[in-house]
């Protein structure tokens, strides 16, 4: 700035951050299904995002958010020519029930596999 001006911040409101663990079932189902589905091996990329609801669930809820993406660089989100293509969408719903089932059978064998570590 100039030294005639003069700059103050408010903060309003916000979030607090979140990351992702990447030892949890739910991120290694996530992993599975992704590959299964679009046939690719997911990349994980830590970036940043505005969803507060997203620390919100974890503090008050105590669990562990996982969020997955469909879309690609080339939608340009937000933008004013922002597009989705509907085989991403469509794969998304795919990949979301084969994440379902992957995180049931990651769950009931880690599950398993404590019964028998405590016998």
């Amino acid at each position: 700035l100039p030294k005639q001006a003069s700059l103050t911040f408010t903060k309003i409101t916000g979030s607090n951050a979140v990351i992702t663990n990447t030892d949890s079932i739910a991120y290694k189902a996530a992993c599975r299904s992704l590959e299964n589905v679009f046939s690719v091996k997911p990349t994980a990329l830590a970036i940043g995002g505005t969803i507060p609801i997203v620390s919100i669930f974890n503090q008050h809820l105590n669990i562990e958010p996982l969020l997955m993406g469909f879309g690609l660089d080339s939608d340009n989100i937000h933008s004013p020519n922002e597009c989705f293509l509907l085989t991403n969408f469509f794969r998304g719903i795919e990949t979301l029930i084969d994440f379902f089932q992957e995180y049931q059978k990651q769950h009931s064998a880690q599950n398993l596999a404590k019964l028998s570590i405590n016998k």
